[in-house]
């Protein structure tokens, strides 16, 4: 009687995760109390007891993704939109019969070896919705519906069409207390603003003890995922990004992220620092210059800020390191290091238009983009021809609207413009100088902006 209120109670939650370890419980529930519980709820419940099947689909994509989890491995499909639906459930049973009849394949060599027989039986798939087989002939954009069904052999697996997804999260490999993190999130039908998130820090005044022997010895010694599930997590922060304290040096950190979209939520999906926090630098002199620029300007006016912001592609040279910046160690001139210095004083301006040289083209799509984007700032970006780096600027989308953006590599720009005809005459006279200068890569950025005050 308790088991069977403890399952009433969980049809009633028709929207939550369900763990591994309870995926044959509930097919337990819901076999024992068939005779008992209404069409409507017996459904609800296997529904609950079924993994998913997701299934990725884009407009301007002629082809969509069918993924499932089949005995101990992750199965992706990559099938064309126009293709029929049996074509998809062929290569579907095509791999299920591989995987699935290894194991029987093996048991059947040694029964024969033996002189017994053993048959495999062959594995089919098909795809239901509304409690009605999908006909083969259907096309696969309309075939995989949300909320159905695909029926492999003996498993079950719930379509879920396009679901809230966090695909890959990057945390940087240096962090410092006292400078924000800004985690590089790459979301698949998700929203930033909807999602949520979690902060841990690494709670190192709890200790886990191993269970001892009489001897006093630990039972086993510890396994190498030991390091991670043993440790204690205290709630850091709810934020996005998260600025480390003094009393989290020497700790390791932990992010997740709940993708959500339009009422959708996705699987969570964690991920650990590599490396503890450590001190900052101390104080650093734009944290002085931040104290003018504490607000963005009044209505009206706007701040400017430009920087050369020195690409990585440069930082690392043998001149940089000899000559240009001999004092510098060469930890300090490391990209993932300077990043969290830049993030902090950009950020810090409160510029309404930023102007920034010598910006790698991964620098900003990765780690500008997405942390001025929540200082309300959009970016573009001029790349200098087949180098990394090129011209950024920004722009407070509360001041201001972007009209036009001009790209001009200025040796072309100076051989093939009229207006340029003057100079690359009074140029000619040196043809040493007119090759330097039409052959560099320097590029001149220059957009239109429009006031939205």
């Amino acid at each position: 009687r308790v088991t069977f209120n403890l399952s009433c109670r969980l049809l009633v939650a028709t929207e939550f995760e369900i763990s591994a370890p309870n995926f044959m419980f509930l097919r337990r529930i819901c076999g024992r109390f068939c005779p008992v519980l209404s069409d409507a709820r017996l459904t609800v419940c296997r529904r609950l007891a079924m993994e998913r099947c997701v299934v990725r689909t884009v407009p301007d994509d002629d082809k969509m993704t069918i993924s499932y989890q089949l005995g101990k491995g992750q199965r992706n499909l990559y099938r064309n939109k126009t293709e029929t639906l049996g074509g998809a459930l062929s290569r579907i049973v095509f791999n299920a019969n591989k995987h699935l009849n290894k194991g029987k394949r093996k048991k059947k060599a040694k029964l024969e070896g033996a002189g017994a027989e053993s048959e495999s039986n062959p594995i089919t798939a098909q795809l239901v919705f509304n409690q009605e087989r999908v006909e083969e002939d259907v096309p696969n954009s309309e075939a995989w519906q949300e909320g159905a069904i695909l029926e492999i052999g003996e498993y079950r697996f719930l379509v879920t069409v396009n679901p809230p997804m966090v695909k890959s999260i990057v945390l940087p490999t240096s962090i410092m207390a006292g400078f924000p993190i800004f985690p590089r999130l790459d979301l698949d039908f998700a929203s930033r603003q909807d999602s949520s998130y979690l902060w841990h820090r690494e709670d190192q005044t709890a200790t886990t003890t191993q269970p001892t022997t009489a001897s006093g010895d630990s039972e086993r010694k510890p396994g190498k995922n030991d390091q991670q599930t043993n440790l204690n997590w205290v709630e850091a922060s709810q934020d996005l990004i998260y600025t480390p304290v003094n009393s989290d040096i020497g700790s390791r950190l932990k992010f997740t992220c709940v993708p959500r979209q339009d009422g959708k939520e996705g699987v969570a999906m964690e991920m650990m620092t590599s490396c503890q926090v450590e001190a900052g630098p101390g104080l650093c002199p734009f944290e002085n210059r931040h104290l003018y620029t504490q607000k963005r300007a009044q209505e009206g006016c706007f701040r400017v800020v430009s920087y050369n912001i020195l690409a990585d592609v440069y930082a690392k040279t043998e001149l940089s390191l000899t000559v240009l910046y001999p004092y510098c160690p060469p930890y300090a001139l490391e990209l993932d290091y300077r990043r969290q210095l830049l993030l902090k004083e950009l950020v810090g301006y409160n510029a309404d238009l930023l102007v920034l040289q010598e910006t790698g083209k991964s620098l900003f799509h990765d780690a500008l983009v997405p942390a001025l984007d929540l200082s309300s700032m959009d970016g573009v970006f001029t790349g200098k021809g087949q180098q990394s780096e090129g011209e950024a600027m920004f722009y407070c989308r509360d001041k201001f609207r972007l009209l036009r953006q001009d790209d001009i590599v200025v040796g072309e720009y100076l051989s093939s413009d009229p207006s340029c005809a003057d100079l690359h005459t009074w140029l000619s006279h040196s043809p040493a100088v007119l090759n330097k200068v039409t052959s560099r890569s320097t590029v001149l950025q220059v957009v239109l902006l429009e006031s939205v005050e």
